[in-house]
C-alpha cells in the first residue's frame, strides 16, 4: 500500500500524486487531520488530471477533528477525539459533477490540489493495482 503524507500549511496547496499501477485505484483513503483551531474549514480536493474531486462543509475547531474519505468504502467520516471514534459526515460530502464516483487516481503522476486545509496534514492511502 502506498502513503503519501502532506502536511498542509497554505490554501491551496498543490502535491503529485503517483498510481505506479497499470489501472485506475479506485480504493483511495483520505485522512484530513486538524492541527489546531481552523485546521481545514470546508476543505475540497481536486484531481487535475481527471477534473474529480471531492468537498466537505465540515470545518475543525481544534486539533482533536479529522475528516476521513474513504472511496473504496464510499464512506465520509468525522472523528473530533483524533480518531478514537468515528461517525458518518456523509451529510456534508459532495462530489464533482463529472465524476460518478467519489475519486480515483489513474496511472502516473497526477496533481492534487487542496483547498480549505491551511493547518493541517493529509494522508493519501491506495494500492496499486495491477503493479
Amino acid at each position: 500500500q502506498r502513503e503519501i503524507v502532506q502536511q498542509l500549511g497554505a490554501s491551496p496547496a498543490t502535491f503529485v500524486v503517483t498510481n505506479d499501477g497499470t489501472a485506475d485505484a479506485r480504493a483511495i483513503e483520505f485522512l484530513l487531520i486538524a492541527k489546531g483551531a481552523s485546521g481545514f474549514s470546508a476543505p475540497r480536493v481536486t484531481n487535475a488530471l481527471t477534473g474529480e474531486s471531492w468537498a466537505s462543509t465540515r470545518v475543525a475547531s481544534n486539533a482533536s477533528h479529522q475528516l476521513r474519505v474513504d472511496t473504496g468504502r464510499y464512506a465520509v467520516e468525522r472523528s473530533v477525539d483524533a480518531g478514537v471514534t468515528w461517525e458518518s459526515d456523509y451529510s456534508a460530502f459532495s462530489t464533482g459533477t463529472v465524476q460518478v464516483g467519489f475519486m480515483r487516481l489513474i496511472p502516473g503522476a497526477q496533481n492534487l490540489t487542496i483547498t480549505g486545509a491551511p493547518n493541517a496534514t493529509l494522508l493519501v492511502r491506495f494500492d496499486e493495482p495491477f503493479r
